[in-house]
């Protein structure tokens, strides 16, 4: 799961806003801010290791990212080699941005989401909550006629994540429109069968779980 680099620094007003917000409770707790920088978090490295280990390999895995979404030649590139590309989204246009760019899936993160949100630019915009994420992404990209890698005419897979706890939860999300549903321990597929193809070759993996969803399961994405 590779963090896509921000695409220019924080804007420097915000910043020394928020150090003057955050002062006084330093200076509370008798510690000292750090100085603000800005990094890509190595993305070029890590982005060369993961094609290195690719090219040695040509394995069947699911590269993912978060944050962004990696130029269309770094899609073609990895899916050349092997590789299944997933990109996280938080919006409507992001989705379809992903989607352009050749995205095997896309991963709709809603509001609902623990720790950090892989929402692609920091701005005011209202955080979308699941459900509701996942059924404006499935109406647009198919509407765009955005389609996967697998039968001809399937539609592009949509993978919703955050706040989905329970079964009850994730037939919500296959019901808005979901090819899989992410939970804390695993990825859950619609109840039909699922297929990872390449060159003939088909897999699929089935898990029983508690009702009132039944559904086959798929690897996460590692996000």
């Amino acid at each position: 799961n590779l963090f896509s680099p921000s695409k220019a620094p924080a804007d420097a007003a915000l910043v020394d806003a928020y150090v003057d917000l955050i002062t006084p409770i330093a200076e509370e707790l008798g510690v000292e801010l750090g100085e603000p920088r800005f990094t890509d978090d190595a993305y070029a490295e890590k982005l060369a290791l993961v094609l290195y280990d690719l090219e040695r390999h040509r394995r069947d895995v699911v590269v993912s990212f978060v944050f962004g979404c990696p130029p269309a030649d770094v899609i073609e590139h990895l899916q050349s080699l092997g590789a299944w590309v997933w990109i996280t989204v938080t919006q409507v246009d992001e989705a379809l941005e992903a989607a352009a760019a050749g995205a095997d899936a896309v991963i709709a993160q809603g509001s609902e989401a623990g720790g950090h949100r892989g929402a692609w630019v920091d701005d005011d915009r209202p955080q979308v909550p699941t459900l509701e994420l996942t059924a404006a992404i499935r109406s647009a990209l198919d509407d765009a006629g955005h389609t996967g890698r697998g039968d001809a005419g399937d539609p592009l897979p949509i993978v919703a994540a955050g706040g989905l706890m329970t079964g009850e939860h994730i037939a919500q999300a296959l019901g808005a429109g979901a090819t899989a549903a992410s939970s804390a321990r695993r990825s859950c597929s619609r109840p039909r069968r699922a297929r990872a193809r390449r060159g003939g070759a088909r897999s699929r993996a089935t898990v029983r779980r508690p009702s009132p969803a039944r559904s086959r399961a798929v690897a996460p994405a590692g996000s």
